[in-house]
C-alpha cells in the first residue's frame, strides 16, 4: 500500500473515535442487526458534527489499512468493506441472503468515503510484530486465532502508524466486544501513550448487546483492567485474556500507561451539546480506572 503519510481527505486530528469489530453477525436478527448499526451510524455522525473523525475497525486475517477514498460522505463501495473483512466468514458458511440484508446496512449505516477502514487480526487493534518477541504477549496472541501464521498477519501497516499520521492524542471506541476487543483496544493505544476512552453506552458484550446499559459495561471493562494491571491471579481462568494471569506479561511502565490513560465515560459526556439536557445531566459523573 506504500508508506503511510497524512491523508489528504483527513487533516490533522488531536481525537479520533474507533468503532470496533460491527462486523456480520449470523447469528443474529436483521433488526437486531439494524437497530446496532443505526445507533453507531448516529453516534458516527455525533462526532463527525463535533469534528472527530472515526476509524472502522473488522477483523480480518492480516493488519491492513484501507486509507479514506475520497472527501465526500457517501458509502464506502461494498467491495472495500468486504475486503476489510466486514463480511465475515466465507459464503460457503453462512445465509446468503441474511448477508445481503446486512451488506444493505453496512451501505447504509457503514463507513463512509471519507472514512479510514483498518483490518485487524486479533483482539487488539494495536498489536504488532514486535509483540511477538515477548513471551506473555505471543503466547496471548497466539492463543487466539490463526496463531501459527501471526507473524506473517501482524506484517501489514499499523493502527498507530496511522493514527500517528495524524498526530491523534486521544482516541474515543465504541463496539464490541467491551471486555475483549474494545478494551484491548483501548489497552494499546494507551501503552502507546494515547489517551483512550471506552464509550460505554456504545458498547456491547456477549451478555447485553442492548447498548442500554453503560453501568453494567463499564463495570466489565473496569474489573478485566484491574485485574490485568494489579490482580493477574484473577485471570487465571479467564476464556479470553488468561495469559495476563502472568503478571510479567506486561512490563511496569505499561501498566501504568494502562491506569492513567484509560477513561470510561458515556457518550453524552464527551458530546454533551450533541444529545438532549436532560439525557447528559442524568449521567455527568467520571471515574478512573482503579489504582493499587
Amino acid at each position: 500500500m506504500g508508506s503511510i503519510h497524512q491523508s489528504r481527505f483527513l487533516p490533522s486530528s488531536p481525537t479520533v473515535n474507533l468503532v470496533v469489530d460491527m462486523q456480520y453477525d449470523a447469528c443474529a436478527s436483521v433488526a437486531e442487526m439494524e437497530a446496532r448499526m443505526k445507533k453507531i451510524h448516529e453516534s458516527v455522525e455525533q462526532m463527525r458534527k463535533a469534528g472527530i473523525p472515526t476509524v472502522w475497525i473488522a477483523l480480518g486475517d492480516r493488519n491492513a489499512l484501507h486509507k479514506p477514498a475520497s472527501n465526500n460522505t457517501t458509502a464506502r463501495d461494498t467491495a472495500d468493506i468486504e475486503r476489510a473483512g466486514f463480511f465475515g466468514h466465507p459464503p460457503g458458511e453462512i445465509d446468503k441472503a441474511h448477508l445481503k440484508e446486512f451488506k444493505k446496512l453496512m451501505k447504509q449505516y457503514g463507513p463512509k468515503k471519507d472514512e479510514a477502514i483498518f483490518t485487524k487480526t486479533y483482539f487488539g487493534s494495536f498489536s504488532e510484530p514486535d509483540d511477538l518477541k515477548r513471551p506473555g504477549l505471543a503466547s496471548h496472541i497466539k492463543g487466539q486465532h490463526n496463531g501459527d501464521a501471526a507473524a506473517t498477519a501482524l506484517s501489514g501497516k499499523t493502527l498507530h502508524e496511522y493514527l500517528q499520521s495524524l498526530h491523534t492524542q486521544r482516541v474515543t471506541i465504541m463496539g464490541c466486544n467491551s471486555d475483549v476487543c474494545v478494551m484491548e483496544t483501548a489497552m494499546g493505544a494507551a501503552m502507546k501513550g494515547m489517551k483512550s476512552v471506552v464509550i460505554s453506552d456504545r458498547v456491547m458484550s456477549e451478555d447485553d448487546k442492548s447498548f442500554s446499559k453503560p453501568d453494567f459495561q463499564e463495570d466489565k471493562v473496569r474489573t478485566k483492567l484491574h485485574n490485568i494491571t494489579d490482580n493477574p491471579a484473577a485471570l487465571r481462568d479467564d476464556l479470553t485474556h488468561k495469559a495476563f494471569a502472568n503478571a510479567q506479561a506486561l512490563t511496569t511502565e505499561e501498566k501504568g500507561n494502562i491506569r492513567e490513560n484509560i477513561d470510561v465515560k458515556r457518550l453524552t459526556e464527551l458530546l454533551p451539546a450533541a444529545v438532549p439536557k436532560s439525557t447528559s445531566s442524568a449521567a455527568a459523573r467520571r471515574r478512573t480506572v482503579p489504582k493499587a
